[in-house]
């Protein structure tokens, strides 16, 4: 008994003395590793928020069209776990072949990210100090991984829709952990640190991120060059020049007239309905596209003639009233606006006669519509078509997409096919009470077609025909008795945009251009001043354009003058106005 208790004074002695140092000498301390405790599999996703990582993640405020761009203030692991996937893309990268990343305890796999936290704990006199430091460790991984998990199952949900033309995914991901750790403690009291790497794995012993027919990375490469031929075949006829909506109708006219729905596909059997391989290379009945499949291709043809195109899901109905049923489609972008095209509903289930993917009932119903389209009875678009975009159980929804026009695309009216008007010579494309004022490369009409174009489409601009009519003015005082005088005619323009103004005089069969480049805000007889320009030639007027014939002589004033004016546009398009005839005599 003596013994003991002269051992418990010592203690306390010590105590008093090392209690005049900083506290964390005087803790005791231990360290170890922790064993993941299964957290694996991304289909059970959850959304917990964990004291290092956040929330989880959110959805940006806004509308975006990349997938990835509508998540917020990502964690820098996250953009480079997304840009890493983006490299590693196509053959010879290691979503091909996952055995180029080097192995570890028998996994492949490419490191997210590292989590640094330190946790308070508790314990009571004769408990394990290190037990209770790896049970707080543990609880507050079973925070911060799942979190962590939400972020990365985001990104490659991100990925997937972004780049339908990855094809040989499985589509199911698995994330692992391992950590390290030390505590300090003291007097029913510690604190744990803990560093837990979170990885994301390609290959492991019953895993593969790929699909089960593509796990050859060989096979990947022979796939992706018949994927890269099929898409050749099908743009070969695809009207380059034409604008947006006309080669969005030729991709939908392709995808349906190849393609039949495939009632028969199973995951359980085959995941390649589902990817745009199936669409792409035309398959009917057991070889065919499901939704997936035919919004996934058309997502890829689109993304390589540069059309902005999205994939969208969510259960759709046909019909109020009808049962809703998960479905995939796009929207599409056609001039400044998103329209929304379900290729799949645009095939139809009717038994097809000859050619087995072709119905004869494939049609456009359901192209280039707006969110406000009435699809059916009481039933517009948007409504057969409500957007979920929810990936994962329980995980993020991307809804926050382009936003639908209301109405459906209609191409305007002066956007045109070039090339029948500049063939071997440039001709001008007519409109009533109009007059033909350039071609250019944007509807605001403010960029030019170059002039050796003579292919394309185009926006045609038009203007009032009355500013490319001529007026003219007489020297003032002007009588029949007058030796002489000046003629000045006049026209306008509405805009500085043309590379030169005429006016064609023709005066007793003898014809002569007159041609200037030079513009006036006023123009004045004698001290007046004229009026503007709008004024004198209607509303689109807004520059006058003048050439001044000199010295007439009393002996003209009797012949008939013809006047034509005329522009060339910047384009090299030469535009005639209207023509007038006159005399001087008759009106002096």
């Amino acid at each position: 008994m003596s013994r003991s208790r002269k051992f418990l004074t010592i203690l306390i002695v010590l105590a008093l003395v090392l209690s005049l140092v900083p506290a964390q000498v005087l803790a005791l301390s231990g360290s170890g590793t922790l064993d993941q405790r299964g957290y694996l599999q991304s289909e059970q996703v959850h959304q917990s928020a964990g004291n290092v990582v956040g929330e989880g993640p959110q959805l940006a405020e806004g509308n975006y069209i990349r997938w990835i761009d509508r998540l917020a203030e990502l964690p820098d692991w996250c953009t480079s776990f997304y840009q890493w996937l983006e490299k590693q893309d196509g053959a010879g990268g290691v979503l091909s072949d996952p055995t180029l990343v080097t192995a570890y305890n028998g996994r492949h796999m490419y490191h997210l990210t590292t989590v640094t936290n330190d946790v308070d704990f508790t314990y009571a006199s004769g408990e394990s100090v290190s037990d209770k430091a790896v049970e707080a460790i543990y609880a507050d991984i079973d925070i911060n991984f799942p979190a962590v998990m939400d972020y990365a199952v985001a990104v490659y949900s991100a990925y997937d829709r972004d780049h339908p033309e990855t094809f040989w995914l499985s589509g199911n991901s698995r994330y692992t952990w391992s950590a390290s750790y030390d505590y300090d403690y003291e007097d029913g009291t510690g604190t744990a640190t803990y560093t837990m790497k979170v990885n994301f794995i390609l290959m492991e012993d019953g895993f593969d991120l790929r699909q089960e027919q593509y796990t050859d990375p060989t096979a990947i490469t022979a796939a992706m060059e018949q994927r890269d031929a099929d898409i050749d075949r099908i743009l070969a006829d695809c009207p380059m020049e034409a604008p947006a909506d006309e080669q969005i109708r030729y991709l939908n006219k392709v995808l349906t007239e190849t393609n039949s729905y495939n009632v028969s596909a199973s995951v359980s059997v085959s995941l390649a309905p589902w990817k745009c391989v199936s669409a792409l290379s035309g398959g009917a009945d057991g070889q065919g596209p499901v939704c997936e499949g035919y919004a996934r291709a058309f997502k890829v043809l689109c993304d390589r003639l540069g059309i902005g195109c999205v994939l969208v899901e969510g259960d759709a109905i046909s019909k109020v009233g009808g049962t809703p049923e998960a479905h995939m489609w796009n929207y599409v972008q056609a001039g400044d606006g998103w329209y929304g095209v379900d290729v799949t509903w645009n095939d139809p289930l009717v038994e097809a006669t000859g050619d087995p993917a072709v119905s004869g009932y494939e049609n456009e119903d359901w192209l280039l519509l707006g969110s406000e389209s009435m699809v059916a009875e009481d039933l517009t678009f948007i409504q057969s078509h409500p957007v979920t975009n929810v990936v994962t159980s329980g995980g993020v929804d991307f809804a926050n997409g382009p936003v639908l026009s209301q109405t459906e695309y209609t191409r305007p009216e002066n956007y045109m096919d070039m090339a029948p008007y500049r063939a071997e010579e440039y001709t001008a494309p007519q409109k009533e009470g109009y007059v033909f004022a350039g071609w250019y490369q944007d509807i605001d009409c403010t960029v030019p077609v170059s002039s050796s174009r003579t292919i394309g489409w185009g926006y045609a601009k038009f203007v009032d025909e009355e500013t490319l009519t001529v007026k003219f003015q007489l020297t003032a005082g002007t009588t029949a008795e007058s030796e002489k005088t000046d003629l000045r005619l006049l026209t306008a323009v509405d805009g500085l945009q043309y590379s030169q103004v005429a006016f064609l005089v023709d005066v007793g069969g003898t014809a002569q251009t007159l041609s200037s480049n030079t513009v006036y805000e006023q123009v004045r007889a004698g001290e007046a001043l004229i009026s503007s320009a709008d004024q004198l030639f209607g509303p689109d007027a807004m520059y006058f354009v003048t050439y001044t014939l000199l010295n007439i002589p009393q002996g003209a004033f009797d012949a008939t003058f013809t006047v034509v004016p005329s522009w060339t546009t910047l384009d090299g398009t030469v535009v005639e106005g209207t023509a007038r005839s006159f005399a001087i005599g008759e009106v002096v």
